[in-house]
């Protein structure tokens, strides 16, 4: 077992870190909320926080914002809440918390919505800078929230009817 999470390491530090927040910027989070983030000390197979925060800097401020939320709704809970996942998906923050099956509801919808909020600004918040952002596709269909600026590097295009861009289901679970 100890020789195949060492392939893992070896395997992990090896990719290419495009789309995954800067190290000392994850590492600020990581030590200000060790609780929230205590499941990415976890193995590949147990856990997605393994691979780190897998979004642009620019979010940095409104992760760390969404934290504190988080931690602060814990309390009011009674409740340490674990993030499961941290990602950029279809241009837009998403998050996953570790769920354990014994605890209610409730504690747990509570926390969905403070995600959900900062989930709902990243639409306005740009994934590389931190700055007014929208939401804008490149020429492969991959979609970013990005500034004018950002996007015009990058080569993205704004999108023109962002609700449309999704599917039906898609949009159902945001």
């Amino acid at each position: 077992m100890r020789r195949v999470r060492l392939l893992v390491f070896r395997w992990r530090m090896s990719l290419p870190r495009n789309g995954t927040m800067n190290e000392k910027l994850q590492n600020k989070l990581f030590k200000k909320f060790p609780k929230l983030f205590a499941r990415r000390k976890l193995d590949i197979t147990e856990s997605c926080m393994f691979w780190g925060i897998d979004c642009g800097d620019g979010w940095y401020d409104l992760i760390y914002q969404m934290s504190e939320e988080l931690i602060y709704q814990g309390h009011r809970c009674g409740f340490t809440f674990q993030l499961e996942q941290v990602k950029e998906k279809f241009g837009v923050l998403t998050c996953y918390l570790h769920r354990e099956w014994n605890v209610d509801r409730e504690k747990y919808r509570s926390a969905c919505q403070v995600i959900q909020k900062y989930s709902g600004k990243s639409l306005t918040t740009c994934e590389e800078t931190g700055g007014i952002g929208s939401l804008k596709k490149n020429s492969n269909g991959h979609l970013k929230t990005l500034s004018s600026m950002s996007a015009e590097l990058m080569g993205f295009k704004p999108v023109e009817n962002p609700v449309s861009t999704f599917t039906k289901e898609e949009r159902l679970i945001s």
